[in-house]
């Protein structure tokens, strides 16, 4: 990730030696700057997590994580005329998280949801947070595809698991 970054940091340096280089392509290169940050942030939070068993819990925004997840998750979504609605109840919002870690959960429950979508006439996915007590947060993702088969819904909390045929067994 690092050498990644540093390319990318590289070829933000020449953009800016270049007059005639659009705003649009600006804005790509500083969009793959972001991400590969954040894949190293990623990486780097699960090798802490292997190795010590910690997560880094703090005050976060919801709606700021929601916003990020989506934008990530949904790279495509409005060229796959995809509708994301999210709904925060007042008091869910902020939490005290491991931001990582919830982010790569939406993340991977939004592109779950796109790919469930998949030949569906009406595309709209739903996150939502509602406060359950003091302490907890009911956090949702929900999508207007076909559901899941009775027969893969047994296994679908199991980690590592997939339905998919090119996903994790």
């Amino acid at each position: 990730m690092a050498a990644i970054l540093n390319y990318v940091r590289g070829v933000k340096r020449l953009l800016g030696r270049m007059p005639d280089v659009t705003d649009e392509l600006r804005m790509a290169v500083g969009a793959v700057a972001s991400n590969a940050h954040r894949a190293g942030m990623v990486i780097r939070r699960l090798r802490d997590l292997v190795q010590h068993g910690t997560v880094e819990r703090r005050p976060a925004s919801l709606s700021r994580l929601f916003e990020e997840a989506r934008v990530l998750g949904l790279i495509d979504g409005s060229a796959l005329g995809i509708e994301c609605e999210v709904k925060i109840a007042p008091d869910a919002d902020p939490v005290i998280v491991d931001e990582v870690q919830i982010q790569q959960v939406l993340i991977n429950l939004i592109r779950n949801a796109v790919e469930a979508m998949d030949g569906c006439s009406r595309r709209k996915i739903t996150i939502a947070a509602r406060r359950m007590s003091s302490e907890r947060v009911k956090v949702t993702v929900s999508d207007s595809g076909p559901g899941l088969p009775d027969n893969l819904l047994a296994d679908s909390y199991e980690p590592f698991h997939s339905g998919k045929a090119n996903g994790l067994k």
